[in-house]
């Protein structure tokens, strides 16, 4: 649970206890948290592979198409906590407690305007973040050491990450920034990807690396002209590619997941102290 203390100077400090899932529990298999606009059956082939799957709610902050999608809702620190804004926390408590993880709460805010909305929306690679200057979370800029500023606010919506050292993006930017760093960078073509209210999504938010071996996506990439390309970068990476749907990608931000090795999630018990930017 969650327990706020008194005010201190500027900032609020909150106690987030850590639960550890002890050896034997039922909860083996990873958590992936989705869009709840995904259609049944492709949450239901994700239950296949044998993740737990939630549903995140909606945020009255975010404009509708993307009201429900994770990779604007939240990010996942180095540590396995989850930082939210305190408000999204506030109006989704029995969410979070299904959830069952550590939460770190940020008093920023997002809004339904760029860039706004790309509070939460930097790219994660390694130990370096990807954003936009003056657009990214103080606690996001507080948790890694290198901050790469670039064009693109919607930075990890345009990028569709293997692991920390190879990605697929159609944002020239983005993939001359992480080429610098020695990233292997497929770019592909932009559009050809579905998001309701939009013109185009991004490759981002239409399919996610669910374990070391195993991508999914929201659709066929081979709908896409540059899908041929795209499956065989991801085969070379030692990685499976799962279809969890017919027609078009579509982009339904991403997911959070949150792993656990051999029955056990890595993240032990033990009380840890947040500040409340």
């Amino acid at each position: 649970g969650i327990s706020l203390e008194l005010p201190v100077g500027p900032f609020f400090t909150v106690m987030i206890q850590i639960i550890e899932n002890r050896e034997g529990s039922e909860m083996k298999s990873s958590t992936v948290c989705v869009d709840p606009r995904m259609p049944d059956d492709m949450r239901e082939k994700l239950s296949l592979l044998g993740v737990r799957v939630l549903t995140v709610p909606r945020s009255k902050d975010l404009p509708e198409p993307t009201s429900g999608h994770p990779d604007m809702l939240g990010a996942v620190l180095p540590d396995g906590t989850l930082l939210v804004t305190g408000s999204y926390y506030a109006d989704n408590t029995d969410f979070f407690a299904a959830l069952d993880r550590p939460v770190c709460l940020t008093q920023e805010t997002l809004s339904g305007c760029y860039p706004g909305d790309v509070l939460l929306d930097a790219l994660i690679m390694g130990n370096t973040l990807y954003g936009k200057q003056g657009t990214v979370s103080n606690v996001l800029l507080s948790r890694y050491p290198r901050f790469v500023p670039v064009k693109q606010g919607y930075a990890r919506c345009s990028v569709l990450p293997l692991s920390d050292f190879a990605a697929i993006t159609s944002d020239m930017a983005l993939a001359k920034a992480l080429l610098r760093d020695g990233i292997d960078v497929l770019l592909i073509r932009p559009g050809f990807i579905s998001l309701p209210g939009y013109n185009t999504g991004f490759i981002g938010g239409a399919g996610v690396q669910v374990s070391q071996n195993r991508l999914v996506f929201f659709g066929d990439p081979q709908t896409h002209p540059d899908g041929d390309e795209i499956l065989r970068f991801i085969e070379n990476k030692k990685i499976s590619a799962v279809s969890l749907g017919t027609g078009l990608l579509c982009d339904y931000g991403g997911m959070w997941v949150f792993q656990i090795t051999n029955g056990r999630d890595p993240v032990r018990r033990r009380q840890v102290r947040q500040k409340l930017f």
